[in-house]
């Protein structure tokens, strides 16, 4: 399975994504318990975090979920103005900015050209690959607070772990070195 970076809507993509992307859609598991992943629970989602849910943040919160390929913000753009003409970039620039802020997602800084946001705010490391730019999520890391020095008398607002390198797919292909 291959988590691309700059999601392109083409058939060939759309295969090999379709089980990931129809499980995000269908499902998410909270406390080991399978909810239906609805535009309610979206919204709920929203207003939980004090989000008034219009339809583009539906629309971009959803997407963010159905798509865990760490987008940026013109792929968001992309994929949703077709089925929303009066989106903007500025409106997702916008809404990405406030899911940030208010928690409900996570912006990850890995790329120093773009950012990108993951709708997974658990504190879990992401990898970089050098090669083709895909950002995966890499396994938590246990109590990865307890690892920093101590942090008094600062208060932490945010715990982002980084790894660049290779991914397997790239190191197979033998893309990386060519």
């Amino acid at each position: 399975m291959s988590l691309v970076k700059d999601y392109q809507y083409s058939p060939k993509k759309r295969q090999d994504t379709f089980l990931l992307n129809l499980f995000y859609y269908l499902c998410s598991v909270e406390n080991e318990i399978i909810t239906i992943m609805t535009v309610e629970t979206i919204k709920k989602r929203l207003l939980d975090h004090q989000i008034r849910p219009s339809k583009p943040r539906v629309a971009i919160l959803k997407f963010l979920m159905e798509n865990p390929i760490h987008p940026n913000v013109d792929t968001i753009y992309k994929a949703l103005a077709p089925e929303i003409s009066s989106l903007s970039k500025t409106t997702v620039y916008n809404t990405v900015d406030l899911f940030s802020e208010r928690g409900v997602v996570q912006r990850i800084t890995i790329d120093d050209k773009n950012a990108n946001y993951d709708a997974d705010t658990s504190v879990h490391p992401h990898f970089l690959c050098q090669a083709c730019g895909a950002i995966y999520d890499m396994p938590e890391v246990q109590n990865a607070s307890a690892v920093l020095p101590s942090a008094a008398p600062h208060h932490l607002v945010d715990i982002q772990i980084y790894y660049r390198g290779i991914c397997a797919k790239c190191r197979d292909d033998k893309k990386a070195y060519s």
